[in-house]
């Protein structure tokens, strides 16, 4: 039973996390190995759940600026090669105007 549970579980996660951004999922799936790792470490020292509580934490965080930054770079090379084209294009179309063909 416990197998089947399991399944639809990640099932309804995937789907869950089909309609989230970039920096939705880098803060689930930081959180996600955050509270892994803090209640490993919190383990060691008698204390799993407040572990697992800051490493969940400290790793959603991490892992939304980080998602939230390379966005942001996305973006910026984006426009930057989308402006580039655009002033070629423009070069281009002069020359058609100057260069055209005429049979008389």
């Amino acid at each position: 039973m416990n197998y089947k549970l399991g399944i639809i579980m990640l099932l309804g996660l995937g789907l869950f996390m089909t309609g989230c951004t970039a920096t939705q999922k880098g803060a689930a799936v930081g959180g996600g190995v955050g509270a892994g790792l803090g209640a490993i470490i919190g383990h060691q020292s008698g204390r799993t759940g407040e572990g697992a509580l800051i490493g969940g934490a400290v790793g959603a965080l991490g892992g939304a600026l980080i998602n939230d930054a390379a966005d942001k770079q996305k973006k910026q090379a984006y426009e930057e090669g989308y402006y580039q084209g655009a002033a070629q294009n423009q070069q281009y179309s002069n020359q058609q105007q100057q260069y055209q063909y005429n049979p008389r």
